[in-house]
């Protein structure tokens, strides 16, 4: 599918292609003065493939791909080709509202300046991998392989969470991120609860406000002791295109574990109120493992601005941590000081899944292997058996083996699933990890692309498809001309061919031979009378000459 980023592009593509035909036309005039009908038509029909060949590029559906921040994607180039072939092939990226576009790739070698280089690579059948996306890889992806453009739209859903103007709330902000930003259908984004309810309107314990665009707002009156679970879907024909959940952590006044998935953003709460508004009074304190020293990442109230992380860090009017966009290197221990002594004591567990290896992906009868693992403080305290399964669409665990998996096992915090990929089969495995029989967190894993739903999907008209629309009434219009000036011409000929006289078939008669020397001849008399006769001959006026023979018979 042709993508044409505006219209001068659009015009630079279109008129070399109509003067070609309109060559080819003034060619195919002069060629039908002198050819036989079924020359004149082949002629047409030929013009007519050739436009449509010239013109495939801007019609057929733009493909749609549904991911969460933190996922990986592979967004495929669909030449059907193997990495021998892929030096010809360019992946460009352009961003929402952004007039420039970016290359990506250069004969399968990644720019280095490009943004976000390091977690990029191209797979073995030229299709682009993104590692540990972001909202800022959203966008209009296209694989260019000469005047060949296949396009994809990546959209990213993402959940936010910022301090609310009520007093001891939070704000969770659910956003949709695309190439068309900013342009989302009302209710497309719902909320809902833990017992799966949806939420509207405003009580005592949340308030939903109006969908702006793509973002919908919850705000979340934040208790200590309560840890709700909050669903963010988007919809499309009232179908969910994708899904993200937030976990809101309370505090007892006790060791807290967390669970997140990596690429999430988390609030550890300092329950104990600072005697300063500006919490100069707070330091937050970070120790990765039980034998590592601890870390201050945030001193007297103040994000250190050393530390590795300090640009994800964030501390709220209440004097609680934001740490935004999480990874497996952010699980471990958090202590919140006020006035040198530790108030809240938080474990985060984050929960991922990869690839192994990391640059393989599954392709045709290929199989994938699926690492979920959960990262945890103290490492010395092993995860039970069968405490992280994996489940199917449907919802049934997966052990054994069977027609596409199988469960290789659980070792320590790490469980093993093989996906043996079936073309045109997409499906979703769900990764769990359990405690007392209470499923703590959970993550998901979409097999490449559903081409048969989410992926062929758009909440707006894109400017390709109506070009496309036109192109193909232009086309309908040359083939009922093409079909008629046929049906003309041929309707021309037949009158010509009929433009003589009437004559009835004239009767022969044999009669016998005279006596003489001439009698070894047979002569045959022609009655041309005008009689009534059930056959006619038709001929032209000029050609009504009769002609003599004489048969010598032997």
């Amino acid at each position: 599918m042709r993508s044409l980023k505006n219209d001068t592009n659009f015009s630079e593509w279109v008129e070399p292609r109509l003067y070609i035909l309109l060559s080819l036309h003034q060619r195919g005039k002069e060629h039908l003065q002198r050819e036989t009908n079924k020359e004149r038509m082949t002629l047409r029909l030929e013009l007519i493939i050739i436009f449509m060949l010239q013109s495939r590029g801007i019609s057929g559906k733009d493909e749609h791909l549904y991911k969460r921040v933190g996922e990986d994607v592979l967004i495929d180039c669909g030449a059907g080709r193997s990495s021998d072939q892929c030096s010809d092939v360019q992946w460009l990226h352009d961003r929402p509202k952004n007039t420039e576009t970016e290359i990506l790739t250069i004969e399968i070698n990644i720019q280095k300046s490009s943004v976000g280089a390091s977690r990029l690579s191209v797979d073995s059948d030229c299709s682009l991998i993104i590692r540990n996306i972001t909202y800022k890889d959203a966008g209009r992806y296209i694989c260019r392989i000469g005047n060949w453009d296949n396009v994809v739209y990546l959209n990213i859903l993402i959940i936010t969470l910022s301090l609310s103007d009520v007093h001891g709330g939070v704000d969770l902000t659910c956003s949709l991120k695309s190439y068309y930003d900013g342009f989302c259908k009302q209710n497309r984004i719902i909320w809902m609860d833990e017992t799966r309810t949806k939420l509207s309107g405003k009580n005592s314990e949340f308030e939903v406000k109006e969908q702006r665009n793509c973002d919908s707002v919850l705000t979340v009156k934040h208790q200590g002791g309560n840890n709700k679970r909050f669903t963010c879907k988007f919809l499309e024909d009232n179908k969910m295109k994708i899904d993200a959940d937030y976990v809101l952590t309370g505090f007892s006044g006790k060791t807290e574990h967390l669970y997140h998935r990596v690429g999430e953003d988390v609030l550890l709460p300092c329950i104990d109120k600072s005697s300063s508004s500006s919490c100069s009074d707070i330091n937050w304190l970070y120790q990765k493992d039980p034998s590592a020293s601890a870390i201050t990442e945030v001193k007297n109230g103040i994000v250190i601005q050393s530390s590795v992380r300090a640009s994800r860090l964030n501390v709220s009017s209440n004097c609680s941590l934001l740490i935004r966009n999480i990874t497996d290197e952010d699980a471990g221990r958090y202590d919140c000081q006020v006035k040198n002594k530790n108030d809240a004591n938080l474990v985060l567990n984050t929960l991922s899944i990869s690839t192994d290896p990391p640059e393989v992906h599954p392709r045709g009868n290929e199989s994938v292997t699926l690492l979920c693992s959960l990262k945890r403080y103290d490492k010395t305290i092993l995860c039970e058996q069968n405490s992280i399964i994996w489940m199917d669409e449907r919802g049934s665990q997966l052990t054994g083996e069977g027609v596409e998996f199988e469960f290789r096992g659980q070792t320590n915090c790490v469980s093993v699933l093989t996906v043996k990929h079936q073309s045109r089969n997409n499906k979703k495995f769900t990764c769990k990890f359990l405690e007392d029989n209470e499923v703590k967190i959970d993550a998901d894993y979409v097999d490449v692309l559903d081409l048969s739903d989410s992926t062929h999907s758009n909440s707006v008209i894109s400017p390709d498809i109506i070009i496309g629309a036109v192109v193909g009434v232009v086309l309908v219009l040359l083939v009922i001309f093409a079909v008629l000036l046929f049906k003309t011409k041929r309707a021309k000929a037949t009158n010509d061919h009929n433009g003589g006289k009437d004559f009835q078939m004239p009767t022969y008669q044999n009669s016998e031979p005279d006596s003489g020397p001439e009698s070894e001849l047979t002569y045959a008399s022609v009655n041309h009378s005008r009689s009534k006769a059930t056959s006619k001959i038709t001929i032209k006026e000029e050609e009504g000459e009769v002609t003599y023979s004489t048969v010598k018979r032997n």
